[in-house]
């Protein structure tokens, strides 16, 4: 049989993914080196500051003071710093036994007390019916509200209100709740009554 090999294409060759260099890690003989030398001058400071100081007898005995000399000093040392006693007081041990008394008056509320109520206006719309959608997507939610007609440069408004409330911390638990439903536009406007 015979072959033609002048037609007979080259063999493939085989493509070779581009090999990728390993990354070298960080050295951790290096970082153990460094960490042993940082460790042992922080433990080298440490000891300096625990090291007793040396007394003054000791000093003078390195010195080859006469011991004469040192006892002179240290009789000298006596009477010119006299020890007094200097009390401890800590802010408990004064204030343990005392007690203060506050009068009736001062305890009871004030009459003339000002009390505030909360309304939460959520929006206001040009169409009324655009307040009816509001409305109803405020009670499908579980919430009363109300529609206020409101005039604002010649024009006739509906406001969406929520409210009154007795107290803030009540209105501001159900404005988030709102907000969690997309509801984002209501405010708290405090009423004094």
């Amino acid at each position: 049989m015979a072959r033609d090999y002048a037609k007979k294409s080259a063999p493939k060759k085989r493509k070779r993914n581009a090999t990728r260099r390993k990354k070298q890690g960080f050295p951790t003989a290096a970082v153990l080196v460094v960490g042993m030398l940082v460790g042992g001058f922080v433990a080298f400071l440490i000891y300096l500051k625990w090291i007793p100081q040396p007394d003054g007898s000791k000093v003078a005995a390195q010195n080859k003071v006469s011991s004469e000399q040192v006892t002179e000093k240290a009789a000298d040392r006596k009477v010119e710093t006299p020890k007094t006693e200097v009390p401890k007081y800590t802010f408990h041990d004064i204030l343990e036994k005392k007690e203060v008394v506050i009068p009736e008056e001062e305890l009871a509320r004030p009459e003339n007390k000002i009390s505030m109520q909360y309304v939460m206006p959520c929006a206001a719309f040009s169409d009324s019916n655009n307040a009816d959608a509001l409305k109803a997507k405020v009670a499908l939610l579980g919430f009363e509200s109300k529609i206020v007609p409101v005039k604002w440069n010649d024009k006739q408004l509906y406001r969406v209100q929520l409210g009154p409330f007795a107290s803030k911390r009540e209105a501001e638990s159900i404005r988030h709740r709102l907000q969690r439903n997309d509801i984002n536009d209501c405010k708290i406007w405090g009423k004094k009554l």
